[in-house]
């Protein structure tokens, strides 16, 4: 049998970019002021090779979820959940359920919370990169169409239109119509 640790390792630096992506999504500007992603990163990894012997994962997917919802504690842990209640408001919208907050009454409710940020996380990351720029910038920044069309070099009528596109494709991405 393989060592737990060293099996950990592997799939964090396959995982790394995916992770990092995740975690700066999930961060938004106020955890950008407690740390940079990599920060969150490196502690994230600290925590995960720590407890390398107790964790229980299928295979490299169900990891990264768990390394995920890892991420999302560690970052509720530091910024107080405000940052997270907004993405996962928006992550209640785009699932077309009622996604209770991070401190559900239950298990269930936490553990369903959990795997509708997941889903939503891995259909984000299969976004063409303008798409995943727009959401961010929108739904995770707060920003404006017009701050997000300077950020981007576009004007507030394109902005409004790729936010548009990219919030449907990411439904249909929920929906596996793509």
């Amino acid at each position: 049998m393989d060592d737990p640790k060293r099996t950990v390792e592997q799939l964090l630096v396959h995982h790394r970019d995916r992770l990092q992506a995740r975690i700066r999504w999930m961060m938004g500007a106020q955890a950008r002021r407690a740390g940079d992603s990599g920060d969150f990163l490196g502690e994230l990894s600290q925590r995960i090779l720590e407890d390398a012997a107790s964790l229980e994962w299928r295979d490299s997917e169900h990891f990264l979820a768990l390394a995920t919802r890892m991420a999302r504690n560690l970052i509720v842990d530091r910024v107080r959940r405000p940052r997270v209640r907004r993405f996962e408001s928006f992550t209640a919208r785009l699932c077309l359920g009622d996604v209770p907050e991070p401190n559900a009454d239950t298990p269930s409710q936490a553990a369903v919370a959990g795997e509708d940020v997941e889903r939503v996380l891995a259909a984000l990351e299969q976004l063409p990169e303008e798409h995943q720029q727009v959401i961010e910038l929108r739904h995770f920044e707060g920003l404006g169409f017009s701050g997000i069309g300077e950020r981007m070099g576009r004007s507030e009528n394109a902005v409004q239109l790729l936010h548009a596109r990219a919030i449907t494709a990411l439904g249909r991405r929920l929906r596996g119509a793509d």
